[in-house]
């Protein structure tokens, strides 16, 4: 059965739109609500599905992030100088509270009109003698002095927080010493921007090793190097366990095992399983070998024979 996809405008949780490629034709993905498996699992089934038509290849979001994440956690700044770093942070957070500061200048403005306002209302309400008149104008300084307080608090964060450029140096150097968590707390758009210039050209995603595979990556940063040795270790099948076996002693079926120099045979090493098990080949059932005198393999039937 071909599988029933729901397109959604809202892709927040698929960031990697745009840098994710098809890991079979190369063309871009969309992203994708599995409608067949909400009715089985009775819960939203997240993809990343090749754009391309006839194309069918598709992936779990879940397993795609985990696999991004993993490799953000080993993805390092390659040799950062901070004082070019700081100043060019710098230049960049001019730009980014240009509009931060014309408010702030805004904010002071008002604040300041509101002060003077204020002055002249108790100034007005010192010399009324008419209790109503002195009521109203009462209420006015204190609503006055509700905005002039709101402004200031609201100035204060601003300066505290967006204006203060020492705190914002430390955020974004922390920040790109850790990518993943600079990936985390950004938004969307920003999101797509940071995949963009760490991976120019997008990525790949390894379903088989679960494992992210850039097509380029910014020389800006580098990734581990036990990182990137471990998934080629496991995509050539070279696992950690396998390894540590001796190269020297061959793995053996119902046969002994033979020695490792030059035979007749294109194996040293028996694909026949043992009896009453599963041919996984063929998926029909070994029969049983019978017992008795009958020699066990064709090497002991010669010595039998001879003898």
């Amino acid at each position: 059965m071909i599988a029933v996809y729901e397109q959604k405008l809202e892709k927040e949780w698929a960031p990697l739109l745009g840098t994710l490629k098809c890991p079979c034709c190369g063309h871009n993905v969309t992203a994708s609500i599995s409608t067949k498996m909400r009715k089985k699992y009775n819960r939203e089934v997240y993809y990343y599905v090749c754009a391309r038509k006839g194309c069918k290849c598709n992936n779990q979001v879940i397993y795609v992030h985990e696999a991004f994440n993993s490799y953000l956690s080993n993805t390092v700044v390659n040799d950062l100088d901070k004082k070019v770093f700081e100043s060019q942070l710098t230049k960049v957070f001019e730009g980014l509270t240009h509009e931060s500061k014309l408010d702030a200048q805004r904010m002071k403005t008002e604040a300041s009109k509101l002060t003077t306002q204020l002055k002249q209302m108790e100034a007005s309400w010192a010399i009324e003698l008419h209790p109503k008149k002195k009521d109203i104008l009462w209420n006015q300084i204190e609503e006055t002095e509700k905005k002039i307080n709101a402004i200031n608090k609201d100035f204060s964060n601003m300066e505290e927080s967006i204006l203060n450029l020492t705190n914002f140096l430390k955020y974004a150097i922390d920040l790109v010493y850790n990518p993943l968590e600079m990936w985390k707390v950004i938004n969307l758009g920003d999101k797509q921007r940071f995949q963009n210039l760490l991976f120019p050209k997008g990525i790949l995603f390894d379903k088989e090793n679960r494992y992210i595979e850039p097509l380029t990556v910014n020389q800006f940063f580098i990734i581990n190097p036990e990182f990137s040795t471990n998934y080629e270790r496991k995509k050539r099948g070279l696992s950690h366990e396998n390894m540590k076996k001796s190269p020297f002693v061959p793995g053996a079926g119902l046969e002994p095992a033979q020695p490792r120099w030059s035979q007749d045979f294109k194996s040293c090493v028996s694909t026949i399983p043992p009896s009453g098990q599963t041919n996984f080949i063929t998926k029909k059932k070994i029969p049983e070998r019978k017992t008795g005198l009958e020699p066990a393999t064709l090497t002991l039937a010669r010595l039998c024979s001879t003898n």
